[in-house]
């Protein structure tokens, strides 16, 4: 009976050591700053003790802990609790909807996200979404917010915060939303204007491996995948994108090719390989200051195809790098 007693009582403990296990706790945010941005005006609070970035006229965003930002790459199931607000903008036009700026500026499968919500931000209507899923160490749950103030220029605001802190953050994420100004394409520069930005870095040539559906890539180390896009601080129309999409016809690619080719500027098509498939390339012409290319492949009935984007003053730093990511391209 001792034995037995002392079975029960060893048993009793440890499930009160597993129940104590400390659950990931918020981090503190201290008080709330303003940033301003010298390009388009858009201005949000944000906490003033998180480590922040910026890329004026494209991106604004702080995290909690500058160790944990990495985990917004792969949302790994497990990993630092830590929290970001995000600020980024894109252009509208003919081509570039607003809606297609919804649309794209997704990580995640379509139905993660909840039906967009009309909500008054800056006084002109927006829209909101929300999301969450269980990881290892927690729910991580999301919100986005997109408008526009002049239909020139789209907006999202984001917040993020892993391991089930979220709840915690949302008094002052509301604060956040509720201070938001809305940004505006810009009037053309006279010449006397001046003003100074903060450059940041070009993509770096060290890479890190990013894993999506059905596929792995290596980007530079210094770039975040971001609503789709594979993108760093330095500019915002240099980037990689990824889509993955269903196939009519699962066996002609170059059917398929050319019937998208008619959506890209001074396009050029040509046969190469890509993750070890015959892949074609489309070298096109955004807009007069950038350059790009698409490479497009079938596996598995699926079509992927991968976007490489950069500014032509830079061509140097970029181009070189964006087609080694490419080719380090493979099926899983």
């Amino acid at each position: 009976m001792k034995r037995s007693l002392s079975f029960v009582f060893a048993i009793l403990i440890f499930s009160v050591l597993v129940s104590c296990d400390p659950k990931p706790e918020p981090a503190e945010i201290t008080s709330l700053d303003t940033y301003t941005d010298e390009v388009l005006n858009f201005s949000v609070k944000y906490p003033s003790n998180w480590a922040t970035a910026k890329s004026p006229g494209v991106r604004f965003v702080c995290f909690s802990d500058e160790n944990g930002k990495s985990r917004f790459t792969n949302y790994d199931t497990e990993g630092l609790a830590v929290a970001k607000v995000d600020v980024f903008t894109g252009d509208i036009d003919s081509v570039n909807t607003f809606e297609e700026f919804m649309k794209v500026n997704k990580r995640f499968a379509p139905e993660t996200y909840s039906a967009p919500e009309k909500i008054k931000i800056d006084g002109i209507e927006c829209f909101k979404q929300t999301y969450e899923f269980e990881l290892t160490d927690g729910i991580c749950k999301g919100e986005i917010y997109y408008g526009t103030k002049d239909n020139q220029k789209a907006a999202l605001l984001q917040f993020e915060a892993f391991g089930g802190t979220f709840e915690a953050y949302k008094p002052k994420f509301d604060e956040i939303v509720a201070s938001f100004v809305l940004p505006v394409k810009p009037a053309p520069r006279t010449q006397d204007t001046i003003t100074e930005l903060v450059e940041q870095d070009p993509p770096s040539s060290t890479l890190k491996q990013v894993k999506g559906e059905g596929y792995m890539m290596q980007i530079p180390e210094n770039f975040q995948r971001e609503r789709g896009y594979f993108i760093g601080l330095r500019r915002g129309d240099s980037f990689l994108r990824v889509d993955v999409k269903d196939v009519t016809d699962k066996t002609n690619l170059e059917k398929t090719v050319d019937q998208s080719i008619g959506n890209f500027p001074g396009a050029s098509k040509s046969k190469t390989k890509m993750g070890g498939k015959d892949a074609f390339k489309i070298s096109y012409k955004p807009s007069g200051q950038v350059d790009g290319a698409v490479y497009f492949t079938i596996n598995n009935g699926k079509l992927f195809k991968v976007t490489i984007n950069w500014f032509k003053g830079e061509a140097a730093d970029y181009k070189p790098i964006f087609e080694k990511c490419v080719g380090t391209f493979k099926f899983r």
